[in-house]
């Protein structure tokens, strides 16, 4: 948590931190077409490439996310339908106490908010696309 803070301690203007958790409220500038054709442009990723290149990165973030389980010797779960995350966790504490650090990582698929590549005026161009994501709520 301290290098995080030391990282981005720029960017950071308040902590919050509780019992069981830490929450990232936060504005990323990919979220609409135009911030994502911007970053892709930043990266030299080309229009034609936008699919590989995000499922290369979700695959990282996922790889990366159960590592970190497996380094602290904790669960990494996917929840396949409706489960109450927070009973989840507790049960999970009472089985495998810790009292500190990573309790658990759970990934799920969610509704988000995509991107699909359509032909456009002398260029391709991304349009937003409701989608089913793997999440790591």
């Amino acid at each position: 948590m301290e290098k995080f803070l030391e990282r981005h301690a720029t960017k950071i203007t308040a902590v919050l931190s509780c019992f069981d958790r830490l929450l990232f409220k936060g504005y990323l500038p990919v979220c609409y077409p135009q911030g994502m054709e911007n970053f892709l442009d930043s990266q030299r990723v080309l229009y034609k490439d936008f699919k590989s290149f995000v499922c290369a990165q979700a695959y990282r973030i996922k790889s990366h996310s159960v590592a970190a389980a497996q380094r602290a010797g904790r669960p990494w779960i996917y929840l396949n339908g409706f489960v109450r995350k927070e009973d989840l966790v507790q049960k999970i504490l009472q089985e495998q106490p810790v009292s500190s650090g990573l309790v658990c990582i759970l990934a799920a698929v969610e509704p988000c908010q995509s991107f699909v590549l359509r032909s456009g005026i002398g260029r391709p161009q991304l349009l937003a696309a409701p989608r089913r994501c793997l999440t790591l709520p």
